[in-house]
């Protein structure tokens, strides 16, 4: 049976969660939910990717909970970081609270329900005409990855003002450490250079060409709490200018060519709580270095040089994701 949409919640919010998924699925929108649909014994590693990515999009319900959840964090995070296409993102929101950087970058620019004012049934009924146009555009989409011609560029701004820049995607091959020297706002069609955005909080540059050079740019955001270089060329020359983002809180890495000492020039970074190093060549020769980053909570080590035995010691201290 085809599966529409994957719920993502806390198990806090377990009644909202089945009180939505009945609305939906009373409206032929099947969904999956884990209590009912995960396999007896499943591995959350390999289950919960799987799962999100046979679905249409993903459905999140945020709430104080939520935001609290490394594994609610760590689902959105997966349909964000789908390829060729980004899974749909469909943002239900329960109470009115500060969201956390982490989450602005992964959900910002998606489609939102705000349903902590009015009645329930009207933002029911919102969140179903919502998931039936996001079924409707997934089943046209399907098997047509986007051409991409040029450098896609997504830059908030607020009153014109080139300071309040808080959130910047680039993706492509195009784009090379001089983008970033460069910076041209494709949508307002106003300069919005990077050295001046004070205020950029996330900046992802997945799968571009930036080097070294562009790391050493990137170090003087004092704002940034959020950063992903993965599939890109920096190496570990590089990454010895990221101790200067003293402010950052999620460094995403996976498919780069970052070696133990590149990870050693992050002990220092002490705001650190999130390091997903997929893909790399680091060994347990970096478990030192990683221990000392007092607030990292998540490392992400799949594929990697890191044995058994260094995973037993590392998960002595934190959340360890690996195969």
């Amino acid at each position: 049976m085809s599966v529409d949409a994957f719920i993502s919640y806390s198990t806090q919010d377990d009644p909202v969660a089945i009180e939505i998924r009945d609305a939906l699925e009373d409206n032929g929108i099947r969904c999956w939910y884990a209590p009912r649909d995960a396999p007896p014994g499943y591995v959350y590693q390999d289950t919960i990717p799987a799962a999100i990515r046979q679905t249409k999009f993903l459905l999140l319900i945020l709430s104080e909970h939520s935001i609290q959840s490394r594994y609610v964090h760590s689902e959105v995070s997966v349909a964000y970081s789908m390829t060729p296409v980004a899974k749909p993102i469909l943002t239900y929101r329960l109470d009115e609270f500060e969201i956390p950087d982490r989450f602005k970058f992964l959900i910002g620019h998606r489609t939102w329900i705000d349903a902590h004012h009015g009645a329930p049934i009207d933002h029911l009924r919102s969140l179903v005409q919502s998931a039936r146009l996001l079924c409707d555009r997934s089943s046209t989409e399907i098997g047509t990855p986007p051409t991409i011609k040029k450098p896609q560029i997504e830059c908030d701004l607020k009153e014109n003002r080139r300071q309040a820049v808080t959130t910047l995607r680039l993706s492509g091959p195009d784009v090379t450490s001089e983008t970033l020297l460069d910076l041209g706002d494709v949508t307002q069609g106003r300069l919005c250079k990077i050295s001046d955005a004070t205020q950029l909080r996330g900046l992802s540059l997945y799968d571009t060409q930036i080097d070294d050079q562009a790391l050493e740019l990137v170090s003087t955001l004092p704002s940034l709490t959020l950063l992903r270089i993965e599939r890109t060329p920096v190496t570990d020359r590089g990454m010895e200018h990221l101790p200067k983002l003293q402010n950052l809180e999620d460094l995403w890495l996976s498919g780069t060519e970052i070696t133990d000492r590149g990870i050693s020039s992050l002990r220092s970074m002490q705001r650190l709580e999130q390091i997903r190093a997929n893909d790399t060549r680091i060994t347990d020769d970096a478990i030192p270095a990683i221990l000392e980053i007092s607030r990292l909570k998540e490392l992400h080590i799949e594929r990697t040089g890191i044995t058994e035995k260094g995973i037993k010691r590392l998960e002595t201290m934190l959340r360890i994701v690996h195969h």
